[in-house]
């Protein structure tokens, strides 16, 4: 692609610091295209900040990007999910994990885990939880 041409880094997208600069200097990528710390979430509210963020460096500011909880959330079919947050997908990422499940309830939650901070969680069945750990994942 045109990026990894110009001989910028590429991960699962074009790798990016906080600063959403490529390691191409003064060459900034954001949304779909941009992966940084290890995660490419492609969803509307990190392409917002990320771009938001590459915008202001772009004419100097020196703003840092706040990575926001991606999150998702559904109820159909019986049952309600949600998920936010990297929920292990980081190859480079050491996790812990922990894990609970109720079949006869249909009830699964995990949490992911990373260098003591709460990064990702899914919860099925039972999302009563969903305010609790949305509120960890922004203090961490």
């Amino acid at each position: 692609g045109l990026a990894k041409d110009a001989g910028a880094e590429i991960g699962r997208a074009v790798k990016v610091n906080q600063f959403m600069e490529t390691t191409i200097p003064s060459v900034y990528a954001c949304g779909d295209c941009a992966e940084y710390e290890g995660i490419n979430y492609a969803i509307w509210p990190q392409a917002v900040e990320m771009g938001r963020t590459a915008g202001a460096n772009a004419a100097g500011d020196g703003l840092v990007y706040h990575t926001v909880p991606a999150a998702l959330t559904f109820n159909g079919m019986e049952t309600s999910l949600f998920a936010i947050g990297d929920v292990g997908k980081n190859g480079e990422t050491q996790y812990t994990v922990e894990h609970e499940e109720d079949a006869e309830k249909k009830i699964y939650k995990t949490r992911y885990y990373a260098d003591g901070r709460l990064t990702g969680a899914i919860l099925i069945g039972d999302t009563k939880e969903m305010q609790r750990v949305t509120e960890e994942m922004e203090q961490a």
